[in-house]
């Protein structure tokens, strides 16, 4: 259906290059990349301070993509007996997260900016999969809005949002996450 509806478009607008792909290989004529915007003025980097203590490890998503934390779940609990660290999951169920290292934080819109605040880092775990190549790494751009730093599977425009180890770390295998976090969790000027 989204073929056919993007061949008979006068325009479809995307939001990275695998997207404007599958548009142009559906036959549509034009095509504009328009990349994840946010307000900067909605999500405004927080001061930190290095203060010895628990950080927040965290997520952003709704429901229906809380399953991705499966990706990072054992490297969680793992982190979480060597680091005094917390892993919250804004937007996921209670029931996505009972056997994971995770609490949920309930999303609304009007505490989804003090949420973000709240964490010390982002995560976007993604399976390098054709529905997960077209997501435009919103919540990236969230976290890195409020100065925290992150962590993101190679897939998709993640790999043009993130420049490992500039403005934060791509991660593909477990250990890969797991020296990532190490590394934050450690070095509190990073």
């Amino acid at each position: 259906k989204i073929d056919s509806l993007m061949k008979h478009a006068d325009l479809v607008m995307a939001g990275n290059e695998y997207l404007a792909q599958r548009a142009r290989a559906a036959g549509c004529r034009w095509v504009e990349i328009i990349p994840t915007v946010i307000d900067l003025n909605r999500y405004p980097p927080v001061k930190r301070q290095p203060v010895p203590g628990t950080l927040t490890v965290g997520w952003i998503g709704s429901p229906a993509t809380a399953d991705y934390l499966g990706l990072v779940t054992e490297v969680a609990a793992d982190v979480a007996n060597t680091h005094a660290v917390r892993f919250t999951a804004i937007g996921a169920r209670p029931d996505q997260l009972s056997a994971t290292s995770f609490k949920p934080v309930t999303w609304t819109e009007d505490t989804e900016v003090a949420s973000l605040q709240s964490l010390d880092i982002g995560i976007m775990p993604l399976p390098d999969a054709p529905w997960e190549r077209g997501k435009c790494g919103y919540k990236l751009i969230q976290y890195m809005a409020c100065g925290l730093p992150v962590i993101a599977s190679p897939v998709g425009v993640n790999t043009q949002i993130v420049k490992h180890g500039v403005n934060g770390y791509l991660a593909a295998s477990a250990q890969q996450w797991r020296d990532a976090m190490d590394l934050l969790l450690q070095d509190s000027a990073l």
